[in-house]
């Protein structure tokens, strides 16, 4: 192998050998990443639609798909784009999510096209991953959807995208905190167990941990559709 090297070497051959195999393994990565966004696909899709006939909480796979698709990284993009278009309203509503979160431009147009969507879940998502590129400009089309959309929640999250601004660390930041999660603990909260210790960050960027409250203060969390 070596005296084979040295041949490249000579020939001046070895850079694009490596970059050969490079490109190889690229190619390899982004079908495993297309790969692992369909099955995560079809098994959220499933669930949604044996929902109430199974012990399965939906809201576990949809998690458990979150994160795959976003270590599936650019490689789920167009597959999420395809099944924004044309699934049924629980998966355009997640696929809408997982856009949000990965902030690819090339979704961009799609996320568009989804602020016209019959079902209200895929419009809030919507509005949500394209407050991700910016703040949104107010055009007579999203004043539009701020005054006169049927939804009072999309109404509400269109209003909030118009006030916020990210900025570009938003995204990446939730990424790798789905990337990172351990999917072991998910579900771990149980009624009449002591609730896991976490922390989480409020509106201010002020960190606290459940443990700091514990004999002190009763603690209420808040998640607001608009912020997931």
């Amino acid at each position: 192998m070596h005296r084979i090297i040295q041949a490249w070497l000579a020939l001046g051959l070895l850079p694009l050998f490596t970059m050969s195999v490079f490109a190889d393994e690229k190619a390899r990565q982004a079908d495993r990443g297309e790969k692992a966004a369909r099955d995560a696909l079809a098994r959220f899709e499933a669930a949604s639609k044996r929902e109430g006939a199974s012990d399965e909480p939906v809201w576990k796979v949809r998690m458990e798909a979150l994160v795959t698709v976003v270590k599936a990284g650019p490689a789920a993009v167009p597959i999420l784009i395809d099944a924004l278009k044309n699934s049924p309203p629980a998966t355009r509503d997640f696929a809408a999510q997982a856009l949000a979160v990965l902030a690819d431009p090339a979704a961009q147009p799609a996320l568009l096209g989804a602020l016209d969507d019959p079902d209200e879940g895929t419009r809030i998502y919507a509005i949500r991953g394209l407050s991700m590129f910016g703040r949104l400009e107010l055009t007579p089309w999203i004043k539009k959807i701020l005054e006169e959309d049927p939804n009072a929640f999309v109404r509400r999250s269109m209003a909030w995208a118009l006030e916020r601004d990210d900025g570009p660390e938003a995204a990446p930041a939730i990424r790798k905190t789905l990337a990172d999660y351990d999917l072991a603990r998910i579900d771990s909260a149980h009624l009449g167990r002591a609730a896991p210790d976490f922390t989480l960050s409020d509106p201010s960027g002020t960190t606290y941990r459940l443990s700091q409250f514990l004999g002190k203060k009763d603690v209420i969390l808040v998640f607001f559709i608009e912020d997931t």
